[in-house]
């Protein structure tokens, strides 16, 4: 006997995050008042959408990238200026820079 529930929608989860209600926030509060809510990235006919519940304007969904393999590019792309400077080493939770000489410091 076939199932009388909805079919399966075929969405992925690419992860969880942390984000704003784009309601709650256009009334311009101060970043610190803003409430912030749970959320997943989920990828849905092969688009990334940000959905967030929020409890004064309840289920809130938001384009938040175009192509799920450009997100994952730029997941793994670092600014340069988080990375440790060529002078220094690091270890597993600290960089040491070796260079007494003027430069960047790690």
């Amino acid at each position: 006997m076939p199932g009388t529930g909805q079919p399966l929608r075929g969405d992925r989860i690419h992860r969880s995050v942390t984000a704003f209600c784009p309601r709650c926030h256009e009334t311009n509060p101060p970043l610190a008042q803003a409430r912030r809510l749970s959320g997943v990235l989920l990828i849905r006919d092969d688009r990334v959408w940000l959905e967030r519940g929020c409890p004064d304007h309840g289920l809130v969904r938001t384009l938040y990238d175009e192509s799920p393999e450009i997100l994952r590019y730029l997941e793994q792309w670092q600014a340069p200026t988080k990375q440790p400077a060529s002078c220094c080493r690091t270890s597993s939770s600290t960089a040491i820079c070796a260079a007494p000489v003027p430069g960047p410091t790690c």
